[in-house]
């Protein structure tokens, strides 16, 4: 097997990526310390941000495209369905218990999105010329796609009229907040990629889901509705080993 080594050359903005303030313990370092820093873990987002722009470059040839899609988190019914996602978890609680509970102040941000729209934008990736994605990345939303806790979960009772949203605020502010732009996906790709699911929708389709199926409380808190309730489940009765 003969072995293939390719040298990049650091663009301008890499290295602005790599020198900029992001992180306090970096603030205004020079380029070798960043990259020291960086591969010993202290800055890991920028640093995989560097890995994936460089494995792209790698892969891609006249021959072949390479675009990457980052989906938000995923809302919508599916024959395995999934009640672990932030929307459904909620749409789920509503209609087999009659209540949401909210145990964070309801403020963090969470940019979701319709797996129909998901598959529309890989849709969208195969059909758009390479010219448009070759290299590119996308993040995957819709327009104002970001929505706080507390949007979701009053949208999760829209969808089951009756049921109670209760905010006990007993954690506080939730850390795990983020939004993101979907500018470039709604921009530049908008010949091909035009989402259609919003959360109202979204609602509507999984509570027909719910009664078509029989769903209740017990499918609700069950391990095939919880990644990680399945995946302990299929350990520990040998479908697989921990090398999954």
């Amino acid at each position: 097997m003969a072995n293939h080594t390719k040298t990049l050359t650091l663009t301008d903005l890499q290295q602005q990526i790599l020198s900029n303030d992001l992180y306090n313990d970096t603030d205004n370092a020079g380029l070798d310390e960043w990259i020291d820093a960086a591969i010993t873990g202290k800055i890991n987002n920028c640093w995989k941000r560097m890995q994936q722009d460089w494995t792209t470059k790698l892969m891609n040839d006249d021959s072949f495209t390479v675009v990457c899609f980052r989906p938000s988190t995923v809302f919508g019914a599916s024959p395995r369905l999934r009640c672990d996602i932030v929307f459904n978890n909620l749409v789920a609680c509503a209609f087999t218990t009659g209540k949401i509970e909210i145990k964070s102040d309801g403020t963090p941000w969470r940019p979701v999105v319709h797996v129909r729209d998901v598959c529309s934008a890989f849709i969208s990736g195969l059909i758009a010329p390479s010219s448009i994605v070759n290299s590119r990345s996308f993040n995957v939303g819709i327009p104002d796609g970001n929505f706080t806790v507390r949007d979701l979960a009053k949208a999760a009772q829209k969808s089951v009229p009756g049921s109670e949203l209760i905010f006990t605020g007993e954690h506080g502010s939730d850390s795990r907040t983020y939004r993101v732009s979907f500018d470039r996906i709604l921009t530049e790709l908008s010949d091909f990629y035009k989402p259609e699911w919003d959360l109202i929708r979204g609602g509507k389709e999984l509570v027909e889901f719910f009664k078509e199926t029989g769903f209740a409380e017990s499918h609700f808190r069950g391990r095939t509705c919880i990644r990680l309730k399945q995946l302990n489940w299929l350990i520990d009765n040998n479908k697989i080993d921990n090398n999954f």
